[in-house]
């Protein structure tokens, strides 16, 4: 199948998605992100073309599971809060492009796209493996390490865990709210390669 290019819209959704809208909804666009393998009631589905066997539409059952679910090939990865749609992420080794102001998330330098968000978010913030840019809506996680100062090597041979996830404004709160977690500012556009 052939690569989508999804553009993000902050606060609003990616691509066809839209933040707010139900399970039932998302699940209309099936033809595009997959069929939905994993549905755990208002928590969250993922959507993949490639779903193991121990995964159905109803749920999941850890422990029939050959594998462990991070080697499903998710396409979409939905999460809801209240049943409507709070957060949705994809994958670098999905179907999917994402962009926004022309930049593809997945298909740019590292540095580069990080110097690119925060100028266009006006500043940034780290999490243990996410960089969040709140007022664009999106976090990257797997491209940049805090504690290695260390950031993914774009056309190598690494494995390629990196995603892109897009947050209503409720789930990036509750995502700030959890006490473990912590973000501090970071700045890249001193950076050089």
């Amino acid at each position: 199948m052939k690569q989508q290019k999804w553009n993000v819209t902050p606060y609003v959704g990616v691509g066809p998605l839209k933040l707010g809208m139900s399970f039932g909804d998302v699940a209309k666009f099936n033809g595009l992100i997959g069929e939905p393998v994993v549905h755990e009631g208002d928590l969250h589905a993922l959507f993949s073309r490639s779903p193991p066997d121990a995964l159905t539409e109803q749920g999941f059952d850890f422990s029939k599971m050959e594998e462990p679910i991070t080697e499903v090939r998710a396409t979409v990865l939905c999460d809801y809060f209240g049943g409507k749609l709070s957060a949705i992420t994809l994958r670098a080794d999905g179907e999917v492009a994402v962009s926004l102001i022309e930049i593809d998330f997945f298909n740019t330098d590292t540095l580069q796209l990080l110097q690119v968000l925060e100028r266009k978010n006006q500043g940034a913030q780290v999490g243990p493996s996410g960089v969040f840019f709140d007022k664009l809506s999106v976090m990257l996680d797997n491209y940049y390490w805090p504690n290695l100062h260390s950031f993914f090597k774009y056309g190598s041979e690494e494995q390629d865990d990196r995603s892109v996830g897009i947050y209503s404004q409720d789930a990036f709160a509750r995502l700030l709210a959890i006490p473990i977690i912590r973000f501090n500012p970071v700045t890249f556009l001193a950076e050089t390669k």
